[in-house]
């Protein structure tokens, strides 16, 4: 079953109505008609289903299980990358609606590859390093049942600490 909506409330509508004997395939259509077939851009949604049974003419019911989905964040503005002082690495970033966190990602080199640093909520976002060249980029992440919706990378800035 695949479908889309603009409101935890349409899904539980959906729900509610193919109880009442409206098939998925007629809600899908009925969400479609009404223009609420897209899912904005880093929310959060609870989805309400459960199952039936049908014997004979009864139909056993099960309790709804509820469970939350996140779409796509989008990604960061990478606002600045400095070396206040001495083997100190500070980043800043622009929030991102919908965000509960962020992984800061470096690497000490053009063609290395990138390396998590950290997860954080503060912004900006102060670390101890090695004296290096470091490359920076920042994605936001939000969490929702079974793991993480992450956002795409910011751009890449780069800073020497010493």
């Amino acid at each position: 079953m695949k479908f889309y909506c603009s409101s935890a409330q349409d899904v539980i509508e959906h729900v509610q109505s193919s109880e009442a004997g409206l098939s998925t395939a007629e809600a899908q259509a009925r969400l479609e008609k009404n223009g609420k077939n897209k899912l904005a851009e880093g929310k959060k949604y609870i989805f309400a289903v459960r199952a039936y049974l049908k014997v004979d003419s009864v139909v056993y019911w099960a309790d709804y299980d509820k469970f939350t989905f996140g779409t796509k964040l989008p990604a960061p503005v990478l606002s600045s990358v400095k070396s206040p002082a001495k083997g100190k690495l500070t980043v800043k970033w622009s929030a991102v609606s919908g965000a509960d966190g962020y992984q800061i990602f470096y690497k000490t080199s053009k063609k290395a590859s990138y390396k998590k640093l950290t997860n954080t909520t503060k912004n900006p976002f102060t670390a101890s390093v090695k004296p290096a060249t470091y490359y920076i980029k920042v994605r936001a992440y939000s969490k929702v049942s079974g793991g993480y919706v992450h956002s795409g990378f910011s751009g890449e800035k780069t800073v020497k600490v010493k």
